[in-house]
């Protein structure tokens, strides 16, 4: 039988801490139901606090970008080393080696720093492999600014003697979003292009 509860009642009064880890309890379920309605395996961007969580973009790919990128970058210099091995040593041929040097130096510090921040997010490495830089508080592709900041973060750690050149990979490794440090300061995670089709 079912009784109402009145003031007479003399019935100790519920401990709120009761009722707290019922509704949590009520949630995890409701969440578990949910989840048992996708199909398996696969994984869906969460909104949480007015912002997408990502699932974690695959290492091996990001590797993969890492390596196209820094090809890239590298580039500028193929003129330094033709120009050196085709011209004898004169005055002209000294001056004209310098500014290839330089505008190599020029192009390899550009492109590492803005690669991120061209079309989609994306610099010709990510594209490649499918993946993309997005701000987490618009949801939108990664700007030049934030593309630099979050490799200022790394170029500064790589100084660090010995190790420094590590901790950034390893902070992506470790993070459960995929995430370094330069990340964390731009406010950015790397994804790939179909979880942001899909969150949008």
């Amino acid at each position: 039988m079912v009784r109402s509860i009145s003031s007479s009642d003399d019935a100790a009064p519920i401990d709120p801490s009761r009722v707290a880890g019922v509704r949590a309890r009520y949630r995890r379920a409701r969440a578990d139901v949910e989840r048992s309605d996708d199909e398996p395996g696969e994984v869906e961007p969460v909104v949480e606090s007015s912002r997408i969580l990502y699932p974690k973009a695959p290492l091996s790919s990001r590797c993969r970008a890492s390596l196209i990128d820094s090809l890239i970058a590298g580039v500028g210099y193929v003129p330094t080393f033709v120009w050196f091995a085709v011209t004898d040593e004169t005055t002209v041929s000294t001056v004209v080696l310098r500014l290839l040097f330089f505008a190599g130096v020029a192009w390899a510090l550009y492109y590492t720093f803005a690669k991120d921040g061209h079309a989609a997010g994306q610099s010709i490495g990510k594209r490649q492999v499918g993946l993309m830089v997005v701000k987490l508080a618009t949801n939108q592709p990664c700007s030049r600014i934030e593309s630099g900041t979050r490799t200022i973060v790394m170029v500064v750690l790589a100084t660090i003697p010995v190790f420094g050149f590590l901790i950034e990979p390893i902070a992506a490794l470790a993070a459960n979003d995929g995430r370094r440090l330069g990340d964390r300061l731009a406010g950015t995670q790397v994804i790939e292009v179909g979880d942001y089709e899909l969150g949008e």
